[in-house]
């Protein structure tokens, strides 16, 4: 019935647009308190030479200076801008927010030292071993890297506590 109204009424149908959905909840940049701004996109993603499908994604803009060293604690597989950018973020923020241990071979706290190489300042101690920071490319992953090297090394002490113990078992 309704499109014999319409035909009797020569009335053309209004296209419906679908309401953009709600934005997505953004975490604030650890370092400068800044958020990007979200905006709503429909990408075309090609499957085949003949196929594509429509994915409508979260898009963002207007980054704050940090968004390299946030995307760089983001895991490799997010494909999505929200969800690396969020990932990123707690995972800085958790980097950010644990303290520098002291050295586990020498029990010394680490110095801040400029690496003679580039310009991103390293961590040192007197006994260096937990030196080597090729590739490093931002002050916050020379941390992360300092307390990684940090707990493999305790981690190793451990083991070979672990190991004398049980070699002098054997031996009584």
């Amino acid at each position: 019935m309704n499109w014999l109204k319409r035909l009797l009424h020569l009335e053309e149908q209004e296209p419906v647009e679908k309401p953009e959905p709600e934005p997505p909840i953004l975490e604030l940049c650890p370092i400068c308190g800044r958020r990007p701004k979200a905006k709503y996109v429909v990408r075309d993603i090609t499957v085949d030479r003949h196929y594509w499908l429509e994915k409508a994604v979260w898009q963002l803009s207007e980054w704050c200076d940090h968004a390299a060293i946030i995307s760089s604690f983001a895991p490799l597989f997010e494909d999505e801008d929200v969800q690396k950018w969020n990932t990123g973020c707690r995972l800085l923020r958790t980097m950010i927010n644990v303290p520098v241990p002291e050295c586990p071979a020498c029990g010394e706290k680490p110095v801040v030292q400029p690496d003679s190489e580039s310009d991103i300042p390293q961590l040192v101690c007197s006994c260096n071993e937990l030196l080597g920071n090729e590739g490093i490319t931002n002050v916050y992953q020379r941390k992360r890297e300092w307390i990684r090297r940090c707990m493999a090394l305790k981690r190793k002490q451990d083991n070979l506590k672990e190991l004398e113990q049980l070699i002098e078992r054997e031996s009584e």
